[in-house]
């Protein structure tokens, strides 16, 4: 990993955690934001801009919710697969913009032909 990009596990007064830092220049802020919801169920998230001179990183803190064992390696694997699903929130954002042409099109035609259908209805009434 770069320096840009790493896992830092430690422990401090508030108990052990793991953080992973996210480049804001690859990974855009909304999806660090909905990946980060789906594991609140978990954990506590503490989400921060970069302090070290690196403003264009979020820092991602992960602290469990209920004291478990071997605490750091689910702490620390809470962060890899963050960043897995990072890169699905990446691929459904990406997918979402290249298809909402088609998506919104369908949509428009879907109300029009209902709205005809009510139409229709009401007339014959």
């Amino acid at each position: 990993m770069t320096e840009n990009c790493k896992i830092e596990c430690s422990l401090d007064d508030l108990g052990k955690y793991a953080s992973i830092s996210i480049d804001t220049k690859v990974f855009s802020e909304i999806s660090v934001m909905k990946t980060a919801y789906w594991f609140t169920n978990e954990y506590f998230l503490y989400l921060c801009r970069g302090t070290n001179g690196i403003e264009t990183n979020l820092f991602v803190e992960f602290r469990l919710k209920e004291p478990a064992e071997n605490e750091l390696i689910r702490l620390e694997n809470a962060c890899r697969e963050f960043s897995n699903r990072l890169i699905d929130q990446v691929v459904r954002q990406s997918v979402l913009t290249e298809t909402s042409a088609f998506r919104d099109t369908l949509v428009k035609k879907a109300f029009f032909e209902g709205r005809l259908r009510t139409d229709l209805v009401n007339a014959e009434k």
